[in-house]
């Protein structure tokens, strides 16, 4: 993604491909495809919107490991 496509609220972050493969698969399936009260797609979501801190701990357990 280029700088001049990048939201304002986006942030370019950097992670090694285990981690990209694991965020792909997550948005490929389990992952909630919603839009926030802002017009903002969040990546962490549940089927109300936006995720609360509490549930990505949970996330985390419950994804099969690799």
């Amino acid at each position: 993604m280029t700088d001049c496509l990048r939201k304002e609220t986006e942030r370019v972050v950097n992670i090694d491909d285990q981690a990209a493969e694991v965020l792909d698969d997550y948005i490929e399936a389990p992952r909630q495809n919603v839009t926030d009260d802002y017009g903002r797609e969040p990546l962490i979501t549940t089927s109300y919107g936006r995720i609360t801190l509490n549930p990505p701990k949970e996330l985390l357990r419950d994804y099969p490991s690799m």
